[in-house]
Order: structure tokens, then sequence, then C-alpha cells
């Protein structure tokens, strides 16, 4: 990825949804590179890896793994990776 370039990648999660959060990894260090993701769309995350290192970087073959945890709009209830908590008064 050239200095000040950045790659998108978008992936299909079931169940997610506009206003989710999003956390995301990869596999191999990232080298000062920025990774950020987010639910773009219903069902769809963009994952996207920003080079503002001054210089260009070349990652190796790797995995980029989400975890879309449901937005919270009720006090009454939060959802998070698909299971219920309740939330204590």
């Amino acid at each position: 990825i050239s200095d000040g370039d950045e790659e998108a990648k978008e992936l299909t999660v079931n169940g997610a949804e506009l206003g989710d959060f999003v956390l995301s990894s990869l596999s191999v260090d990232i080298a000062d590179l920025v990774l950020s993701a987010e639910v773009t769309a219903a069902d769809t995350v963009t994952a996207i890896l920003a080079n503002n290192t001054g210089g260009s970087v070349n990652l190796a073959s790797c995995t980029l793994s989400v975890l879309v945890v449901k937005a919270v709009w009720s006090l009454n209830k939060t959802i998070y990776g698909g299971f219920r908590l309740p939330i204590y008064n």
C-alpha cells in the first residue's frame, strides 16, 4: 500500500446493521498502518487499511477477522456477540 493510500475489503456478516459496532484485526503485524471497520449496509462490513507511514508497506498474506457487536438502543437489554446480557440497575 503506497503512502497516503488505503485498501478496502467488504465482508458479508449476516445480521450486521447500520449503527452496530465492529472490532477488526489482521493475522499479521500491520506495521503502523491504521485498520478500521464499520457496517456500511445491511449484512455488510467494510474494513479499511490506511497507510500514513511516509512510505510504501507490503504486508504478507493474512486473514481479516471482524466481530460485530449489536448497538444498544434500549436501556433494558444489551446484545453482545449474539448473546443477551442483562443490564442491572
